[in-house]
């Protein structure tokens, strides 16, 4: 039996929020676990009326909600540290990089990397 953490990272868009031709859309589950990266089925729930359908994860990543900048002034966001992860390289400087939460009044709307 599969453990929830290895559920969900191997299924990050759980809990993620789409949006579809205006009509806002929660995914909800896994339909179907596939090998790959992008086998993965997903169930998602439709906001406005609670109705259901399945989408691969290609589709579902072509419909993920971004935020616009017009939205959003460049000041509102913040970034939130979350790793740093330090690459060892054999004779070189080591690679350091600190990895962020991108933070739009106190929700999380991506994330951000950054390289020494």
């Amino acid at each position: 039996m599969k453990k929830l953490t290895d559920i969900l990272e191997a299924s990050p868009l759980l809990g993620k929020m789409i949006n579809m031709g205006g009509r806002r859309a929660k995914v909800t589950s896994i339909a179907k676990q596939g090998d790959g990266r992008y086998d993965t089925d997903y169930e998602i729930r439709f906001l406005d009326d609670n109705t259901k359908t399945v989408l691969s994860d290609p589709m579902v990543r072509a419909f993920m909600e971004s935020v616009e900048l017009n939205e959003a002034r460049a000041e509102d966001y913040k970034l939130k540290k979350t790793r740093k992860e330090v690459d060892k390289q054999d004779g070189e400087d080591d690679i350091t990089t600190q990895h962020y939460d991108v933070m739009l009044k106190g929700k999380k709307v991506g994330t951000a990397e950054e390289d020494d």
